[in-house]
């Protein structure tokens, strides 16, 4: 069949992609539509043909999928977060599975991922970023705009429930009118305990003595907050600095049984539960023996490092950031846990060739964009026996396992988690051993 702008289809949608569209086929065309579910039977029209899909939006259902379900989410679709909000969890796992599979099979790698670790799909998140407009309106923004969706009193289905109540407590405090500030960020730990932080890109002193206001009154409100700040730069700017208005300044948490020290600048994962896994099938994967040497880089605050140092107390681990408040942490937390046979230092990760004449075993999770061309090749310069790779981008996994199969590496094991539940994401752990 010949497809055209504008032309309507009755079709079967057969797949779900990674970020949530139905998939179609039609002819030889895969058609992509946002708002169709798998096992959906739909009428759709064509709204744009490219050389290899085209993509649809959804004109009427004709049978729903049994996987089809309430998405629950005043917000839902126009944020962007949850692209699996209308479909049911156990399907959405799957698809997600699937997605790490086709990836490890793209390059050729025949392993496939042994099981997927869920959780909650909802409720989950430990950290959470709401935008503040100039009339003092709290939310979140539209997908791919700025354009803010109020909360209204109401919160996101992924956070806990007093974030939406911290939220709206920060919106009757500015009164219709915030001069400063742009956004509140909101962290929390297993306790209940969190921090908070108002961000502006104005810390004079009027904007600092309205945050330390806004602090009286939410600690006021909420006896659980640990500590509050203003935060000078946007919550994803890595050069964002924080004054203390009031309370302690860093959050304690609890993870894998480590007590850690979470200043509010560093990284850490907005899933605990999973993220607990996620340390655990590293060192599983790991697996080190006495005597051995390990390296765990990108390290952030050093979660992974102290679970494999925790894990085998004869082998030795170093751990490498570039980022200087993750590495005052996770010092912090190596001397709070008592564990000596784990250091961490400042650096480019890729920068660690000099580090050792060799290590057993590195662990490397990468931001989303992988690792670097020099990353790579400071792999296969180090030339360890096993390596395991934690990745949030199964595109990016890809191309780099197919780099280190080059490199003269083989895949033993891959494993799936699903860290953020609703949304187009999927984390996947795989070990490889050198031939």
């Amino acid at each position: 069949m010949e497809l055209s702008v504008g032309a309507r289809v009755s079709a079967a949608i057969v797949d779900m992609s990674l970020l949530g569209a139905g998939v179609a086929r039609v002819g030889t065309m895969a058609v992509f539509c946002p708002g169709a579910v798998v096992g959906d039977e739909a009428e759709l029209e064509i709204t744009a043909l490219e050389r290899r899909y085209a993509k649809a939006r959804l004109v009427r259902l004709l049978r729903p999928s049994p996987d089809r379900c309430a998405a629950g989410c005043p917000l839902f679709p126009a944020c962007g977060g949850c692209v699996f909000r209308a479909v049911s969890y156990a399907r959405e796992a799957e698809i997600k599975r699937a997605a790490a599979d086709a990836m490890l099979s793209r390059v050729g790698f025949p392993v496939r991922t042994d099981s997927i670790v869920t959780g909650p799909p909802d409720g989950y998140r430990n950290k959470a970023v709401f935008h503040l407009s100039p009339e003092g309106k709290i939310g979140v923004y539209a997908a791919s705009t700025h354009r803010l969706l109020p909360l209204a009193g109401g919160n996101c289905r992924l956070c806990p429930p007093f974030f939406g109540a911290l939220a709206a407590m920060t919106e009757d405090f500015f009164g219709g009118s915030n001069p400063y500030f742009s956004a509140l960020s909101i962290r929390t730990a297993q306790s209940g305990r969190f921090t908070a932080a108002l961000h502006t890109d104005n810390d004079n002193a009027d904007a600092l003595s309205l945050a330390r206001r806004w602090a009286d009154a939410a600690a006021e409100r909420f006896p659980s907050l640990e500590g509050a700040f203003c935060a000078s730069g946007a919550p994803d700017d890595p050069r964002v600095r924080y004054t203390a208005l009031r309370g302690e300044d860093a959050l304690t948490d609890v993870f894998c049984g480590l007590t850690l020290r979470i200043s509010p600048a560093a990284f850490y994962q907005i899933n605990h539960a999973v993220a607990e896994e996620l340390c655990r099938t590293a060192a599983e994967f790991a697996a080190l023996r006495p005597g051995e040497r390990a390296a765990d880089l990108y390290c952030g605050i050093g979660t992974i490092g102290m679970v494999l140092a925790a894990g085998a107390p004869e082998a030795s681990v170093i751990g490498i950031e570039v980022n200087e408040s993750a590495v005052r942490d996770a010092e912090e937390n190596r001397l709070r846990n008592l564990l000596t046979n784990v250091r961490f230092r400042c650096a480019d990760s890729a920068a660690v060739a000099g580090e050792a004449e060799r290590f057993d075993c590195i662990v490397i999770d990468p931001p989303r964009a992988g690792c670097s061309s020099r990353m790579r090749q400071t792999l296969a310069a180090l030339s360890p026996d096993r390596i395991v790779y934690v990745s949030c981008n199964p595109a990016t996994m890809a191309r780099d396992m197919a780099e280190l199969a080059n490199a003269g590496y083989a895949p033993v094991r891959a494993r799936a988690l699903d860290m953020f539940p609703r949304a187009g994401h999927v984390e996947t752990v795989v070990s490889l051993s050198r031939k």
